[in-house]
């Protein structure tokens, strides 16, 4: 009998209960199928992939390195494009002249049998490789004087007479490489579905990205751990601290350390300077501010474990009760969060106790509310230092089918005239009141009942959106829907991040004026109940 589920090489075959099987395969992928080779479960790849993006397909990239254009896809099929210095990702980018595809011919180098074989040539002589070492992918410098191959385990740089000037190892096999018209920089794409910059100088790795295959999540970083990240994006990467040989290893989102390393002013120089601790330099010159970095083992998260029931467990039941254990090596665990599907849960019950020879740590048990459907159930501790990652548990629903209908509450703002009437709209007011009125004519059909507040114009002040809000917070249960539509100007801030701008809002003083995506989130859209859904209608200036 043959399954097909993977299109690549397949590397580890595990055998379940119940006739079920684990793969895992090169795609990558992981999966688990039943005992008739259905798929119950699978992870496949969210990175780009560089495979035939070469020579005329190859990666493009400015004459600094500060543009890059890519594929997503084989062959460079779905084309992005992403500029440092203003972060941001372009899909399907239009034609740009400017930027420069590898250089793989140029007078006086012949080089041969460089796609895809361990013996690559320079004028009809054998290049070193290790044994076994695959040759992938070439770039030749403007001056000629030197070119770029990208193995399966290295990058190696030649001189024109067939010298290696270094060599450096590689985070996954190398398809893709360029040398920027100013001859200073290395782009690379590789099978980890990264780009890297290198200083052609020496090797030396500058920045790493990692866009991730949905288009809009991105992170970019340094190996000091400086990040930019797009809105969703910080927790692509993140720090893996080994324990010991007897206990798993412990990952933290980058996102649990963004006050030390969240620095888009350092990422923009590093192109500039070639040097991260000249970039890091002229960041905290500029701001006024020396960086003064901590171990991370000094400024962890707590961690949770879920105890009981055990994974899998099935209920009929609409209350679910978690043991779990929480431990911090950094101070206290000063509190605990539950979420269901996301959202804060409805407890019935919690008890928390400390162990008496760690006081850090505790054990705990908490019963809440859940939906008649498969549902997924976290638990967050936090300390001094922030949150921990979630400790998840998926609850299977065995009982019978939910026919509930959930209640709407629906807050839009459309803020067509501002205080500085150079700013004033159009059409952003009538956006938000014809949205009021398509969601209210779902009252009885999709939802129960459809409560509303609009606020267009003058009403529309800073004060009142983020009352508004609340109000949303107050009136959503667990089993509701809250919508939030805005339409007026969005701004960007000096950190790359999105500011709606109220009617009595001042660009100028957007901290205290304006409404910051990221409070919007996490302030308010995190902490509803029930199921929530924002849409941004705005004009970023």
């Amino acid at each position: 009998m043959e399954w097909q589920v993977a299109t690549s090489t397949v590397m580890s075959l595990i055998p379940l209960a119940d006739g079920r099987l684990a793969v895992g395969a090169q795609d990558p992928l992981v999966a688990v199928l039943d005992a008739r080779g259905a798929v119950l479960w699978q992870q496949r790849s969210v990175t780009a992939s560089f495979w035939g993006q070469r020579g005329s397909q190859g990666i493009r990239v400015s004459r600094t390195g500060d543009v890059v254009q890519f594929g997503f896809e084989r062959g460079g099929q779905r084309p992005a494009r992403f500029a440092v210095q203003n972060a941001r990702l372009t899909l399907n980018p239009p034609a740009d002249d400017s930027l420069a595809g590898p250089v793989i011919e140029a007078s006086g180098l012949q080089i041969s049998d460089w796609v895809n074989t361990e013996h690559p040539t320079l004028n009809g002589k054998p290049l070193t490789l290790e044994r076994y070492e695959t040759s992938r992918s070439l770039a030749i410098a403007p001056d000629g004087q030197r070119f770029l191959l990208g193995t399966e385990w290295q990058l190696r740089l030649f001189a024109r007479d067939g010298t290696e000037s270094w060599s450096i190892a590689t985070p996954a096999v190398a398809r893709a490489v360029n040398i920027t018209p100013d001859g200073r920089t290395a782009v690379a794409g590789f099978d980890d579905g990264t780009l890297r910059w290198y200083r052609l100088q020496d090797g030396a790795e500058l920045l790493a990205f990692f866009p991730h295959t949905d288009g809009q999540r991105w992170v970019l970083w340094t190996l000091q751990g400086y990040y930019q990240a797009s809105v969703g994006g910080e927790d692509l990467i993140g720090w893996h601290l080994n324990q010991g040989l007897d206990k798993a290893p412990a990952f933290y989102g980058a996102s649990r350390f963004r006050e030390q390393f969240y620095r888009p002013d350092v990422i923009a120089r590093v192109l500039t300077t070639l040097d991260s601790a000249e970039a890091l330099r002229l960041a905290d010159q500029a701001r006024g501010q020396q960086t003064r970095p901590r171990d991370v083992r000094s400024i962890l998260p707590p961690q949770v474990t879920i105890l009981s029931p055990a994974p899998g467990t099935k209920t009929t039941s609409n209350q679910l009760t978690l043991l779990y254990k929480a431990e911090s090596t950094t101070g206290p665990v000063t509190a605990i969060e539950v979420r269901v599907n996301g959202r804060p849960a409805q407890e019935q019950h919690h008890t928390k106790q400390h162990f008496q020879d760690a006081q850090n740590s505790m054990m705990g048990q908490v019963t809440v509310l859940v939906p008649p459907e498969n549902t997924t159930v976290e638990v967050i501790a936090r300390n001094q230092h922030g949150a921990s990652e979630a400790a998840s548990f998926l609850a299977i629903w065995e009982g019978g089918a939910d026919w509930y209908k959930p209640s709407l509450y629906v807050l839009a703002v459309g803020v067509s005239t501002y205080k500085r009437e150079t700013a004033n709209l159009k059409w952003a007011a009538k956006d938000a009141s014809d949205f009021i009125t398509a969601m209210q004519a779902q009252k009885g059909s999709l939802y129960k009942d459809v409560t509303v507040q609009l606020l267009p114009d003058a009403k529309a002040t800073r004060e009142a959106i983020l009352q508004g809000l609340e109000w949303l917070q107050r009136q959503t249960t667990s089993r509701d829907v809250a919508m939030v539509f805005l339409a007026g100007h969005g701004i960007r801030g000096d950190k790359n991040e999105y500011y709606f701008l109220p009617h009595d809002g001042d660009p100028e003083r957007l901290g205290v004026t304006a409404v910051r995506d990221f409070n919007l989130r996490e302030d308010f859209l995190s902490r509803i109940a029930g199921k929530s859904l924002s849409e941004k209608s705005s004009w970023v200036v």
